[in-house]
């Protein structure tokens, strides 16, 4: 509704029916959506798409969408930018712009009923699903009952046959080893530090499986020096 434009103000009986034991200002609110195309907007539109049958007729989802109200802004800096700056705003980001920035965050109802805030654990949580094989999948409104609805993965798209164009077997090797390391503990660990949320359990072995079938002309190419995957170092 505030994204249609049809709630304009912080203390509408509609948001005020959802956070009973809030005072709510009476402030106008000011939308801030992307002016260029992004995953972003697709991923957040996909949420509204499933819990709301009213945007998913007039607005739908997409990477870039005809939005009737609000200001737009280039990227996720530029949305954050004007959040920072409006009183009253509100918009969606990555999780990497809004935790880093400590912008204050919507706590919201997921698919078991569980309100919840943003954070890296509820992030990685959306994950905690049944994965496909190839991982081509949305986590939007996720069913485990600790995760934050509003969650994505990012890709690294990369020819599984290596050998073209002018690569060479090293080069096809380094990129092995580089995905290798994005998965291995150390790896998750940098991504958390930059607030990206580690990938679950189910996520890593599925994504490992897929780096193992990169090869070379027909080569299987295996890192040279494999860190163990964080399930690696459990006992069980």
């Amino acid at each position: 509704e505030i994204f249609m434009g049809n709630i304009i103000r912080w203390d509408d009986p509609l948001i005020a029916q959802e956070n009973p034991d809030v005072e709510l200002p009476d402030l106008r609110i000011t939308p801030v959506y992307r002016s260029d195309g992004s995953g972003t907007t697709f991923n957040f539109s996909d949420y509204l798409c499933e819990v709301s049958d009213k945007w998913k007729r007039s607005m739908g989802k997409g990477k870039a969408l005809k939005w009737s109200a609000g200001i737009a802004a280039k990227g996720n800096p530029g949305v954050a930018g004007i959040v920072q700056q409006t009183e009253g705003a509100i918009g969606y980001i990555g999780s990497e712009y809004a935790l880093t920035l400590k912008l204050s965050t919507a706590k919201l109802k997921n698919k078991s009923g569980n309100y919840v805030d943003a954070t890296l654990e509820t992030i990685s949580a959306a994950a905690n699903v049944d994965l496909p094989d190839d991982m081509r999948v949305t986590l939007t409104d996720s069913a485990d009952p600790n995760a934050y609805p509003i969650s994505l993965l990012t890709w690294i798209l990369v020819y599984k046959n290596q050998q073209y164009a002018n690569r060479t077997e090293k080069d096809a090797r380094d990129l092995v080893n580089l995905l290798t390391y994005v998965l291995s503990p150390e790896g998750q660990e940098v991504a958390a530090k930059i607030n990206y949320a580690p990938l679950s359990e189910q996520a890593l072995i599925k994504t490992q499986k897929l780096i193992s079938e990169i090869h070379y002309g027909g080569k299987v190419l295996q890192s040279a020096n494999p860190d163990p995957l964080p399930w690696q170092n459990v006992k069980r």
